[in-house]
């Protein structure tokens, strides 16, 4: 494992698509921070995953990204995902170390998951955007905890995209 204490997160700012809102906080993506030798080895092979883009959107909408064990994705509320192909095995139980396996988790206290897959249009689903807004930052980074660049870089995110919105408040009136 490299030292983590020096890793910053790749980050993917997505805008809304007609069928997901996605979210003005950037996926993050932190390479390597797992080693095999943890404990608890649970990340497995590898994945192209694609990011902000619902099944109904045009592919090409989203970002794609390979990622391997021991990385780490944290996947604000709101951001269409999805695995577009897997090491060998794909759709099959894992049965050995090479195939693709991840483990999902979601802060204490978050709102209920909820399986949506972008078919509809988000006019029609004003109600998730909404949801997806009013879910709040968290408290600690999941990799480095309070002082992790999770914190700093959403935290800009969340401050810029509100100072765009007041600044297109005033140039409409």
């Amino acid at each position: 494992m490299s030292d983590r204490h020096h890793v910053q997160p790749e980050a993917y700012h997505l805008k809304p698509t007609a069928h997901c809102p996605n979210n003005d906080v950037p996926v993050l993506i932190y390479r390597n921070v797992l080693s095999s030798l943890d404990e608890d080895r649970v990340f497995q092979g590898s994945s192209e995953l694609v990011f902000g883009e619902g099944v109904s959107d045009p592919v090409g909408t989203g970002v794609r990204c390979l990622v391997r064990a021991g990385d780490v994705v944290v996947v604000p509320a709101g951001v269409g995902h999805a695995s577009v192909s897997q090491t060998e095995g794909a759709g099959e139980q894992p049965s050995d170390e090479s195939e693709y396996r991840y483990v999902g988790v979601y802060p204490e206290g978050s709102p209920v998951y909820k399986y949506e897959i972008g078919k509809k249009a988000l006019e029609e689903t004003s109600v998730l955007a909404e949801e997806v807004a009013a879910v709040p930052l968290p408290q600690t980074d999941p990799i480095f905890g309070v002082d992790g660049p999770l914190m700093r870089i959403w935290t800009a995110s969340r401050s810029s995209h509100v100072n765009q919105a007041m600044n297109r408040t005033v140039e409409f009136k």
